[in-house]
């Protein structure tokens, strides 16, 4: 008989064996694994009383949505018998009932979890995506140049309506604008956002693009785009622009050695041509729950 319960922090240290054949945890004393799970929702399976698998939830959450760093798996004499499926189940659940989410993403490193708990997710629904983090080292200033008759600003809160026109055109969500605009409004007021280095793009006064910059505390001596996205231009023109904008994030910062980003897997080779390299790559697993 199999059922799912979550975890009391307290319970971690007599799951501990659990927890590292599944790599939820690593390697060391789990003392100082415990503050790796900081923020972390662990639900295990159980086959009557015997643990089986567990999956580790690490969730952000924002206006209904969901987005989820997932690890965990099932102990390999049980696999096949619907353990995994039932922690995917429970993840599902609290989400949507517990956490109030109409949309649930589902994000996997790659070599974090096995093509068993992508095809459950699959199978449940989610539409998968591949994506790719992408980095490039920083430059001289000296080495930007913009398009003919292209300027750039620093991106201000009244930029963000037009910014969106741009960001929902770029992502097939041209009729509704005030989602674009949410999703944006989100992005620029979260804590790790960089306004003296996010930007907008024009072209005789009209916008044309724009990049929205992170800086991550654990990481300060790299600058993290979190969005850029231009129009359509005229030709090769929204690819110029793209370019140039990239070109300027990667002009020299005091303390700064690097730019990175993510990005689709179709849209990596564009990202090498102005000179990025692939770090990492993962999967985005995404499903949408319609409230009944």
């Amino acid at each position: 008989m199999l059922s799912v319960r979550l975890l009391d922090t307290r319970e971690f240290g007599e799951h501990e064996e659990l927890l590292r054949t599944t790599g939820v945890i690593g390697e060391g004393a789990m003392s100082r694994q415990l503050d790796s799970l900081v923020d972390v929702d662990v639900a295990v399976a159980y086959c009557g009383p015997r643990p089986v698998g567990c999956v580790a939830v690490r969730p952000q959450r924002r206006d209904g949505h969901l987005v989820a760093d997932l690890r965990g798996g099932v102990l390999v004499g049980d696999r096949g018998r619907g353990a995994g499926g039932a922690l995917i189940d429970w993840f599902c659940d609290a989400g949507i009932e517990e956490l109030d989410a109409r949309v649930i993403e589902v994000i996997i490193d790659d070599g974090v979890g096995d093509d068993a708990l992508r095809h459950i997710l699959s199978e449940r629904g989610f539409v998968a995506e591949d994506f790719v983090e992408m980095t490039a080292p920083t430059h001289e200033l000296g080495g930007v140049s913009l398009p003919d008759g292209v300027a750039v600003s620093l991106l201000d809160e009244s930029d963000l309506p037009l910014a969106a026109a741009i960001y929902g055109s770029a992502h097939g969500v041209r009729a509704d604008v005030d989602h674009a605009e949410r999703d944006l409004l989100a992005v620029w007021n979260s804590p790790f956002v960089s306004r003296r280095e996010s930007v907008m793009a024009w072209r005789d006064g009209l916008p044309e693009g724009f990049a929205i910059a992170y800086r991550w505390p654990g990481d300060p001596e790299d600058l993290w785009i979190e969005c850029l996205s231009v129009g359509p231009g005229d030709g090769d023109g929204g690819a110029r622009v793209a370019r140039a904008l990239l070109n300027l994030l990667r002009s020299t910062r005091d303390g700064t050695r690097s730019v990175s980003t993510g990005v689709t897997a179709a849209k990596s080779v564009e990202y090498e041509r102005s000179g990025f390299e692939v770090q990492r790559r993962w999967a985005r697993f995404r499903q949408v729950f319609v409230a009944g």
